[in-house]
């Protein structure tokens, strides 16, 4: 079969093309777990997940988009969640909490994109003097927050 002759869509090419974004993503937050995020380098990303640095750029135009982008990724649909569940919950503070740590425990806490939240962490200490950028920790803030005042409305914290 001639390259002509066939389907655009079966050529593995194609299919590595489409894979690039989810490949450069958990390249990243391996490496960003393991170095930290000052200390991993786009090279070492775009090597790993066997691209060019180039490549990486395509996707995401500097080391911040992709770390943002591994935390929408990874922890966004669940912040989102927890500042939902959160913002309606009506029992105790201590029976809050406890949904949240049970629910974060089984979809992230044993998975490698629990790292994120100490390189948020780590990020925040050096950079104490900076503002928050646009990105999923602002969220996780507010969700914290909201977490933390919702009880108050209806229980005491105990």
């Amino acid at each position: 079969m001639s390259p002509s002759s066939r389907p655009a869509d079966a050529g593995p090419r194609q299919r590595r093309k489409e894979a690039r974004p989810q490949e450069l993503l958990e390249a990243a937050l391996a490496l960003f777990v393991e170095k930290g995020f000052a200390a991993t380098r786009t090279e070492e990303v775009a090597r790993q997940a066997g691209v060019s640095k180039g490549t990486l750029y395509l996707y995401y135009p500097s080391k911040e988009e992709l770390f943002k982008a591994v935390v929408r990724h990874n922890l966004s649909s669940l912040i989102a969640e927890g500042a939902e569940l959160a913002a309606q919950f009506e029992g105790s503070s201590s029976d809050l909490l406890s949904q949240l740590m049970q629910t974060w425990w089984q979809r992230i806490g044993n998975t490698p994109a629990a790292g994120i939240h100490k390189i948020v962490l780590a990020e925040v200490r050096t950079r104490s003097s900076s503002r928050p950028t646009d990105c999923s920790a602002t969220r996780c803030s507010a969700a914290s927050t909201a977490a933390s005042s919702a009880p108050c409305r209806s229980t005491r914290w105990r």
